[in-house]
């Protein structure tokens, strides 16, 4: 069964590990000096779990 996500505005959409994986990258951590693909795929699969 494909894990749903709820919506602000209350629509369910499929989850999408993907878009995680994206929205770490382009996370304020490269304010860090945290810039590696490799790291963001780690927290990607960490929150996946």
């Amino acid at each position: 069964m494909q894990p749903v996500v709820i919506k602000r505005g209350g629509c369910q959409v499929n989850f999408d590990e993907q878009r995680i994986f994206q929205v770490v990258l382009h996370a304020p951590h490269k304010q860090a000096g945290v810039d590696a693909v490799d790291y963001c795929a780690t927290v990607a699969a960490q929150v996946v779990q």
